[in-house]
């Protein structure tokens, strides 16, 4: 994939968008598995590797890199977050190679609503790298008569998430 990384670099930075072709070869390639633990169809790989495979894209297209070590480091976090209880979700996940990230920079605020079993998140989550090529983000919200963040995964394929065309 580097050379096709490398060949769409000028585009990505001009459009502020990575080509979908290559978003699908990337999620075809098993870069998407390097995070995760072998109980959930990861490679396991250490920090080094990945590292490694991230500066030889970098070297590329850096906003490719971005996103995808976005996509890596946040997927282990929310792994290790939610834990074992979400085994099932999370080795879905990795099955079929789809993109997590987690918007919640500066101006993120989200809060949530009871409606029956469900819980309905509302406002906005900022900065979330690759959420453009994401099926899933981790949202932090807040609930109401708590005084600290919860955490979920939201599906963004939702037709009510909006998400911006910007990096």
């Amino acid at each position: 994939l580097l050379d096709d990384i490398g060949a769409q670099a000028g585009a990505a930075d001009r459009s502020r968008s990575v080509a979908a072709t290559l978003i699908a070869d990337i999620k075809r390639n098993d870069i998407m598995r390097l995070s995760g633990s072998p109980e959930l169809g990861g490679l396991n790989e250490s920090m080094v590797v990945i590292g490694n495979e991230l500066r030889d894209i970098a070297a590329r297209c850096t906003s490719t890199a971005w996103c995808l070590w976005n996509h890596l480091c946040t997927f282990h976090h929310f792994a290790g977050l939610l834990g074992p209880a979400h085994t099932e979700f999370f080795q879905g996940i990795v099955e079929r190679r789809e993109w997590v990230c987690f918007p919640a920079g500066a101006s993120t605020q989200v809060s949530s609503e009871k409606q029956g079993e469900e819980t309905l998140l509302t406002g906005v989550a900022a900065f979330g790298s690759g959420a453009r090529y994401a099926e899933w983000a981790g949202v932090a919200f807040m609930e109401p008569g708590h005084s600290t963040p919860r955490l979920t995964v939201a599906d963004l394929r939702d037709p009510r998430v909006r998400i911006e065309a910007t990096w």
